[in-house]
């Protein structure tokens, strides 16, 4: 109790101690200020970028979708020429690859973070409606005739192949993007 005693009798004594006090404390609250609104900007950027690369992640999942199914279309038509059957013809869909394509080249390309991956989902997008294009064609000639024509079958495996590959590649940035974001692999 002694202490506190002495200690309100020397601020008493001291009459410039309360404006110090005042000033000190002015200051204390100035800094935190400044902190907390670090701290507020800091964690509003951080909650910014979340967002962003969980849009970027549900963007990459479904060009990596797109691709997949792109690449399984392709393979559907170089099987069919490969280990040529009525069952391999008949799982090659071009209703599908039209569906693929029409939505691959819907998709809002500038939004698309990769570079390189925006002009694959292109590429692949304009193939996929021409594959459907020339496999359609192939099967009216090849009825019309009653056979397949090697001239018209080389133009449709050589874009398969093409679009095999870029689909391939395609799919594996996306993974790759994916992982960088830290999104889960599906």
């Amino acid at each position: 109790m002694a202490f506190w005693n002495s200690a309100l009798d020397w601020m008493a004594s001291n009459e410039g101690l309360a404006g110090w006090v005042q000033a000190i404390g002015s200051i204390l609250a100035i800094l935190a200020a400044a902190l907390i609104a670090g701290y507020q900007t800091s964690h509003a950027k951080r909650i910014d970028n979340n967002k962003k690369c969980e849009m970027e992640i549900q963007r990459f999942n479904i060009i990596k979708a797109l691709m997949v199914r792109s690449h399984i279309l392709a393979r559907d038509v170089i099987e069919a020429f490969k280990t040529p059957s009525s069952e391999k013809f008949d799982q090659v869909s071009p209703s599908l690859m039209r569906d693929t394509g029409s939505t691959l080249v819907s998709l809002p390309i500038f939004d698309v973070p990769l570079g390189t991956l925006a002009l694959d989902v292109m590429t692949v997008g304009r193939g996929m409606q021409e594959l459907a294009t020339i496999w359609d064609d192939l099967i009216i000639s090849t009825r019309a005739n009653g056979t397949l024509a090697p001239a018209e079958v080389e133009p449709l495996l050589g874009l398969a192949e093409e679009l095999f590959n870029i689909s391939e590649d395609a799919i594996k940035n996306s993974k790759a993007a994916i992982r960088e974001r830290g999104g889960p692999l599906t």
